[in-house]
């Protein structure tokens, strides 16, 4: 007889929701301040991992930063002010 397979526990909470799903939002390079505030400190681009973006928003979250820096919204490199 085989041994059974142990379940894995459900993990409370899961993985949290896209914030661009949440909101039925888009990013898009006519909202800089709304994008920007996904960047990190130093303005770079933020893993999926820490900002819960799903995959389909995080390409075009990538697309739209480039956008922006190409045409002078953001800036492409920048230090954390103390």
């Amino acid at each position: 007889m085989r041994p059974q397979k142990k379940k894995k526990p459900k993990v409370i909470g899961g993985r949290g929701r896209c914030p661009f799903c949440k909101e039925n939002w888009e990013p898009t390079w006519r909202d800089p301040e709304k994008v920007e505030s996904f960047l990190s400190p130093w303005l770079r681009i933020s893993s999926r991992a820490y900002t819960k973006i799903c995959a389909k928003h995080q390409r075009r979250y990538a697309e739209v930063v480039k956008q922006l820096r190409h045409l002078g919204l953001l800036p492409f490199v920048g230090g954390k002010e103390d």
